[in-house]
């Protein structure tokens, strides 16, 4: 279709060939439908509007440069300080869209692509409003595909070290979900967003909607893994859902320790906190002393 063709011209800036290859999207990441919820319409030949794709590749280049320019404003870190520019009810409003056509320019030059002429009507022609852009923005921040992405990726890379004794696994799983925490931009935008703006209904329904799919996510992780190496959890009526719920929490306390100085991730000899916690909540679950716990190995075939 003519449409289609014109689309193509516009995100490459030319007529030559695309490559969709997005920045921070891995399968399962791919669809935006109802993720993607305030694009306006597109005029056909017959002067109707008809409806515009969220999967369009230029939405998600938008989306994405949003977010770079959002964090930049609001988590950039220099000389390892964070550096709070604007009151957090200021922020949403104060990263511009001419600011955000920056960034859509650097990430498509930094993935080979031509980003044409970069302004701002790029946004409006989709959107129609800088508000409209705005909230989905956050829908995008938000989105429980990233997520579902990111944690079916970590059980595959997890069951890579079951041939590894449960004590070295939970060892590498505690730090590095630590570690995730405070390096991943998209990981930090989401905790200052929801620690900025408590009182905003849609905000706090997007985080709420993020971590119920996040707990469901590591419920069958931590499944897979006691499965694994015959862990069991003996208190009365306590799901793997709890379990997720609690060595989440230790996971995001430690982190929140860490923002403040890398030393308070640690215990007095130097210990990681995330294990020492870990190692404590294993032993209360299952019963057994970590001793035990630490050299379990897993069932032949539970790599599978």
């Amino acid at each position: 279709m003519q449409q289609d063709r014109d689309q193509g011209r516009e995100q490459d800036g030319g007529d030559r060939p695309r490559s969709d290859a997005f920045p921070h999207v891995e399968p399962g990441d791919e669809d935006l439908t109802g993720v993607v919820q305030l694009l306006g319409g597109t005029y056909g030949r017959d002067g109707r509007s008809h409806p515009r794709s969220p999967n369009e590749p230029e939405v998600r280049w938008c989306l994405e440069a949003g977010v770079r320019a959002l964090f930049e404003e609001f988590c950039a870190f220099e000389q390892g300080e964070h550096q709070a520019v604007l009151p957090a009810n200021e922020l949403l409003g104060a990263v511009s869209l001419r600011r955000v056509m920056v960034a859509y320019a650097d990430l498509l030059s930094e993935h080979g692509r031509d980003p044409g002429h970069a302004s701002r009507d790029r946004v409006l022609r989709r959107w129609g409003s800088t508000t409209a852009f705005q909230r989905d923005v956050l829908n995008y921040v938000f989105r429980t595909g990233r997520e579902g992405a990111r944690l079916a990726q970590r059980a595959e890379q997890l069951r890579g070290l079951y041939d590894l004794p449960f004590g070295e696994v939970a060892r590498v799983l505690s730090s590095e979900e630590s570690d995730v925490q405070g390096t991943e931009p998209v990981i930090q935008l989401q905790i200052a967003l929801q620690a900025a703006f408590p009182a905003d209904r849609r905000l706090q329904e997007l985080v709420r909607a993020n971590y119920e799919h996040r707990l469901e996510a590591w419920a069958r992780i931590y499944e897979d893994v006691a499965d694994a190496f015959g862990l069991r959890v003996t208190r009365a009526g306590f799901t793997f859902r709890d379990v997720a719920a609690v060595y989440n929490t230790i996971v995001e306390g430690v982190h929140q320790r860490l923002t403040a100085h890398p030393s308070l991730g640690l215990l007095e000899d130097g210990r990681s906190l995330a294990l020492e916690m870990t190692m404590m909540m294993t032993e209360k679950l299952d019963g057994r002393p970590w001793s035990e716990l630490a050299v379990l190995r897993a069932h032949r075939g539970a790599r599978g």
